[in-house]
């Protein structure tokens, strides 16, 4: 229980701390502190938000305010600040402030001046004029004037009303020794520079003075024909050196020491060299003489000759040449050289033929193959007759890999009626026989027996049949008849075909063979492709016994 106030003996109350009920008496009844207040590390409880500038802030309001940056890092919120005319901006925002009502304008201030004498005033707007005196020092403007500068050395002299200065330029000396490298006359400035001078002529144009290149500056050949002046030079002129002048100049040909005129004094024509013509003087006309038809000019090193061509070749006027034919004998001929076709038909004469050791009174007679001389009372005649070969669907093989293409027949001899190939991919394939016919025959037709049940977009549709010779060696295929089928019958058909080259047969030179070109079938018995026979025809003339 507290106790109650209590009179001193001055007269005044005074109150016990323990009097005090503490806990009821709020801190607002109290005087403003007159000291700093130490809390003691003890906190300050159940604070109201702030509102003033100087209201101390509690806990949660500092936790708030700083959780409204997003990212907790108060560095990155530094931004750009621009002006443009008049509006005022941040970089990362998109917010603009305009502060033209802010303006007023008063910079955009106009400068003027003004001339009195030789006193020049400036003045601005809305301010204090400025007044410059530019008299000269001496009231003589002439003697402002440079009348001269020459480098001599590294020395710079400058000459102005007649006197002369010097300026010292060996700080600025760089790999240029020359003297007199500039000089001003009048109006004329010259630079020289490695012994070439630069100038300005009175127009400020920048030119080569008269002189300034020399001749060690001039590359050997740079100048042509384009380059050299005219000269005041006439048509048929030379250049002549003047020692009057020390120059090159425009004169005749008869001005050249040892010519006494521009003509020609002669003009000598080889011996026998067909050329006429020539004068002493004026101009010279040389025509080339008309020789012999087929002459020609030949020279033997020493003179020029005209000559007839001769031997073996004929030339004519037009510039053709011919064979002589009496020139060309049997030494000049290779063996075998003249064949078949380079003898033109009904060419061979009596004359051309050889006697084979005819006797008189034999006649030429076919043997054999051949013709030869007998007697005309002989008891042996020749007769000509008519034969057939026959190939056999046996006589066939195939060619090419093969492990890749069969020859095929049906099983049974008596069945073998036919020839077709067999593989795995219905590919095309040949097939030949050897053709064994009688020298000197000659064939006259060929009848093909084939079946051609082929009618679809496959490899090989159609059967190609070949009659060829080969020549003895290392020889090619010559194609004698050829048929190439177009059916689409599972029949069996035939073909015969008339059309003959070099159908006379030549054991000698030539092996004959059939070539057959048809597609394959995986076995005989779906073979769309057949050839059962192929007979020739044929004439030969035999011994009549």
């Amino acid at each position: 229980m507290p106790s109650h106030p209590k009179k001193s003996s001055t007269g005044r109350w005074t109150i016990a701390e323990a009097d005090l009920d503490k806990a009821n008496i709020p801190l607002s009844g109290f005087g403003a502190a007159a000291a700093d207040l130490d809390m003691g590390s003890n906190r300050i409880a159940h604070m109201a938000d702030p509102t003033g500038a100087q209201d101390a802030a509690t806990k949660n309001y500092v936790d708030v305010l700083f959780s409204t940056d997003g990212d907790q890092d108060d560095e990155n919120e530094l931004q750009d600040l621009s002006l443009s005319t008049n509006i005022l901006s941040l970089s990362l925002s998109t917010q603009t402030v305009d502060l033209s009502p802010y303006l007023d304008n008063t910079d955009n201030q106009g400068l003027g001046s003004s001339k009195t004498g030789n006193e020049v005033t400036v003045t601005i707007d809305n301010g204090t004029a400025t007044t410059f005196d530019i008299s000269d020092g001496d009231s003589d403007p002439t003697n402002e004037s440079l009348t001269a500068a020459i480098l001599d050395g590294t020395d710079l002299k400058l000459t102005e009303s007649g006197n002369e200065t010097t300026v010292d330029l060996s700080s600025l000396k760089d790999i240029y020794t020359g003297g007199n490298a500039i000089d001003i006359t009048e109006n004329n400035i010259a630079v020289q520079y490695d012994n070439v001078t630069i100038g300005l002529n009175t127009s400020n144009e920048l030119h080569l003075l008269s002189g300034a290149v020399s001749n060690d500056k001039i590359e050997d050949g740079t100048i042509d024909f384009v380059k050299i002046a005219n000269s005041d030079a006439m048509d048929g002129q030379v250049m002549v050196w003047n020692t009057t002048l020390n120059k090159w100049t425009p004169g005749n040909a008869a001005s050249i020491a040892g010519i006494t005129n521009g003509d020609i004094t002669a003009v000598t024509t080889p011996n026998n060299s067909g050329l006429t013509g020539g004068n002493e003087s004026g101009e010279v006309t040389l025509s080339l003489v008309n020789s012999g038809e087929g002459e020609i000019l030949i020279g033997n090193g020493t003179n020029i000759n005209t000559t007839t061509v001769s031997g073996a070749i004929t030339l004519s006027s037009s510039g053709v040449t011919s064979l002589n034919p009496e020139v060309v004998d049997n030494n000049h001929l290779a063996d075998n050289a003249v064949s078949t076709d380079k003898i033109s038909d009904g060419a061979v004469t009596s004359e051309k033929l050889h006697g084979m050791s005819a006797v008189e009174g034999q006649i030429m007679t076919f043997k054999s193959g051949k013709w030869v001389a007998d007697d005309p009372t002989s008891t042996t005649t020749f007769i000509t007759r008519t034969s057939y070969y026959i190939i056999d669907p046996l006589d066939f093989v195939v060619l090419g890999a093969g492990n890749v293409n069969r020859i095929a027949y049906p099983t049974s001899p008596d069945e073998a009626v036919y020839v077709t190939v067999e593989n795995s991919t219905n590919a095309g394939a040949n097939i030949a026989a050897p053709v064994h016919l009688p020298h000197g025959a000659t064939i006259q037709e060929i009848s093909f027996y084939y079946m051609d049940d082929e009618n679809g977009a496959i490899p090989v549709k159609d059967i190609a049949f070949r009659l060829t010779r080969k020549a003895i060696g290392n020889g090619t295929n010559e194609t004698i008849a050829s048929f190439t089928t177009s059916d689409s019958e599972t029949t069996v058909r035939e073909e015969v075909v008339t059309t003959i080259t070099n159908g006379t047969v030549n054991n000698g030179q030539y092996s004959y063979r059939l070539i057959a070109n048809l597609r394959g079938s995986t076995d005989y018995n779906s073979s769309k492709h057949r050839v059962y026979s192929v007979v020739i025809k044929y004439n030969e003339t035999i011994q009549n016994d």
